[in-house]
């Protein structure tokens, strides 16, 4: 697995971090794949 850098976390952030409902739908889903399991609430803090 790569290691994180500078330019993931940015695109993490212009993604998932935008302050709207689909951003956080988006989030929300992407979670729910890889943790298997529902997710109902997600906050993005910088």
């Amino acid at each position: 697995m790569r290691s994180a850098n500078l330019l993931n976390d940015f695109a993490f952030k212009y993604v998932f971090g935008e302050d709207c409902k689909e951003a956080n739908d988006a989030l929300k889903s992407l979670l729910t794949v890889f943790l298997e399991r529902k997710v109902h609430h997600v906050v993005v803090k910088n």
